[in-house]
């Protein structure tokens, strides 16, 4: 039913497992974490966007068939957080897992809904609860969803169009959440050809929004297009002259699902520069930035070199 083997999960100690629901199309439905469940329960808890809770439900009961399969809503029982930003290593009672997207991408757990989880143990630090708490603060999650766009990492069914995005376009083979070696999945068929075929043309990619206050919160999603492009008269372009679509942001760092090409040369500033085109005729500038973990073919599939430079990076 997933991109990913959960089958590793069996093993006690198993960290979680990243992966995506498609549509029958092949295209993003929504992405998730599976956890083994705490002791030997034969359970497994679903980390889901919120946003999209209701309606992966409805997308796994629909699927159980006949299986004797159990799906709960126990969101008001377990909390998710992170630790990231930091040399940090697994621990804290056993809850702490390294995110398994890259190993740049922190630490993440499930905990008790009702209580502050145990700080992570610094890589190479003491053991004790004193010496894992310092230098460690809560924050906002929305300075997680800066520090995640600045290394390049698209999360939940904001970042990621729905029925819209093709799981390769999401990066999601270099995210390790897609196993070509497990069985079928809804969605395998569209997606197998497009990894054995080795082109892809539009990714998930970081931008940077210049300028733009750290309070401002603009209408997502919003068409990108080039400053060469002739200037709208309102806040739409039509589609044919969009090179993308930012579909989310914090402050100046955003999330784009965008045409590759423009988008690289942008980055090593080459040609056209990129904007948003706002109300009231306003333009905002978009710096695309091609994340340190990228493949260096990612862009070049086609033997027409892009730029290669990194700009982000974690």
């Amino acid at each position: 039913m997933t991109t990913n083997d959960v089958r590793p999960l069996e093993q006690p100690g198993a960290g979680p497992v990243y992966t995506m629901l498609l549509t029958a199309k092949g295209k993003y439905l929504h992405d998730m974490f599976a956890y083994r469940s705490p002791g030997d329960s034969p359970e497994l808890l679903l980390d889901v966007d919120a946003a999209g809770l209701t309606s992966a439900l409805q997308w796994l009961g629909k699927y159980k068939l006949r299986r004797k399969l159990q799906l709960s809503d126990v969101s008001q029982h377990y909390s998710v957080w992170t630790a990231f930003d930091g040399q940090l290593q697994a621990g804290g009672g056993g809850q702490w897992r390294q995110d398994p997207r890259l190993p740049q991408s922190g630490l993440r757990g499930l905990f008790d809904a009702q209580q502050l989880p145990p700080p992570p143990a610094a890589a190479g630090g003491g053991s004790s609860r004193k010496q894992q708490a310092a230098g460690m603060s809560i924050v906002s999650e929305e300075h997680f969803q800066r520090w995640r766009y600045m290394l390049g990492i698209a999360e939940g069914d904001t970042d990621m169009p729905t029925g819209e995005v093709a799981p390769l376009e999401c990066n999601l083979d270099a995210l390790a959440g897609i196993s070509y070696s497990k069985g079928c999945y809804i969605g395998q068929e569209r997606n197998s050809y497009t990894h054995y075929r080795g082109i892809i043309r539009k990714r998930m990619m970081p931008v940077l929004l210049p300028g733009l206050d750290a309070s401002a919160r603009l209408p997502c999603p919003l068409p990108i297009v080039s400053s060469a492009a002739p200037a709208s008269r309102t806040a739409s372009s039509s589609r044919s002259s969009q090179i993308g679509m930012l579909t989310n942001h914090t402050g100046d760092a955003g999330m784009a699902y965008i045409k590759l090409a423009p988008a690289l040369a942008a980055a090593a500033g080459q040609g056209p520069g990129l904007q948003l085109q706002l109300e009231g005729g306003a333009v905002q500038q978009v710096v695309p930035q091609r994340p340190e973990w990228w493949p260096s073919e990612w862009g070049n599939e086609e033997g027409s070199p892009q730029a290669s430079s990194s700009s982000s990076g974690g």
